[in-house]
Order: structure tokens, then sequence, then C-alpha cells
């Protein structure tokens, strides 16, 4: 017997195989973990929500309605992801305020990088990721997708849920907010952003 509302169809679960569901993640793995990448800045945490984004995108495929390309879903899911992880990291940090005298507190705050890594990734590209990461995070957002992930407008758009003038707007702001973080934080003037 079925269950259902007066007048409401039950949502037929759309199927897909396993074959198409690994193509899916051959063609768009690189692209969400980049981003990923981007916005948390830490090689492991960014390989565990990248699966968790397949995992979810797995298991609800029936919520893609083909009104927009698959990698424009799979960073929706993966940005909401990241939100959340982001959430999750800030209330578990209050709880390591009271011990930031412990050096083992203090390592795993500084995203658990070594010297040798910070070194490797440059001295003027460790700056410009700090900055983007303390930009807030609707400003965060539309730069990663830009200039990170080489999206259109409307890729943008479609992904954050707005419209192309709000992303091109915030993305003036993003530009200018990043500029000026850049000039403050390295004492130099950053006119081609």
């Amino acid at each position: 017997m079925k269950n259902k509302a007066v007048g409401q169809e039950p949502r037929a679960k759309k199927e897909i195989s396993d074959q198409d569901f690994e193509d899916i993640i051959a063609e768009n793995e690189s692209r969400i973990f980049n981003t990923i990448y981007s916005f948390v800045g830490n090689y492991e945490d960014a390989l565990n929500l990248t699966q968790e984004t397949f995992i979810s995108a797995y298991c609800h495929i029936d919520r893609f309605r083909h009104e927009s390309d698959i990698y424009t879903w799979l960073y929706r899911i993966a940005i909401n992801l990241c939100k959340k992880d982001h959430n999750k990291k800030k209330r578990q940090s209050l709880v390591f305020t009271s011990s930031l005298d412990d050096p083992e507190t203090l390592r795993q705050a500084s995203g658990d990088r070594s010297a040798i890594e910070i070194l490797e990734l440059g001295e003027e590209q460790s700056v410009i990721r700090q900055e983007i990461a303390a930009l807030p995070k609707k400003h965060r957002t539309v730069i990663i997708l830009k200039y990170m992930q080489d999206l259109s407008y409307e890729e943008i758009a479609d992904i954050i849920g707005c419209s192309i003038g709000t992303v091109k707007s915030r993305l003036s702001r993003a530009k200018e907010k990043l500029k000026q973080r850049l000039e403050k934080a390295a004492g130099l003037s950053y006119d081609e952003l």
C-alpha cells in the first residue's frame, strides 16, 4: 500500500548504473577536490570532503533535476559540506581556546602543516591563500569559483543560488577586499586583481 498525500505523486527514484556514476566521478573528482581544498586548505580534509561529496551525490541522485550540469550540482554539495565542516570546526575550536598553551593544540590549530609544506607552497601563494581564507564566506566563495575553478558567472550563480548580477557585485567587492588585505599583508600593490 502506497503512502502519499492527496494530490502528491511519489518521487520516483532515478536509477544510475555504477559505471555511469564512476564516469561522473572520473570527470569531476579533481575539480571538486580543488574547490574543496581551496576552501579548507588541508589536504586530508579535502580528500575526506571530496569523498563525502560523491557519497552524498550517489545517495541523493534522485534530487538532481537536470536543470544544470552535473558538476554544478556537485559543487553545490561540496560547498555545503565545506560550510558544515567549517561550522563544526568553529564549534570545536571553542573547546580548544582554554588550552592554547598546549603545543599539540597549537599544531592542530595551524592545520597540521609542516614548515616544509608551507615553504613548498611558496611565500606569496601562502599569503594569497591565507588572505582568501580570511575573506567573508560569500566573497571567498566567488573568488574561488571564478579564479581558481575558472567558472562562468552563470555557473557560479547556479551553484550559489543567486542572480548573475549578484555574482558580479560580490566578485567586485571580493576583489577589492582581497586587494586591500594583500596590500596590507605584503606591503605590496596588487593592481592586477
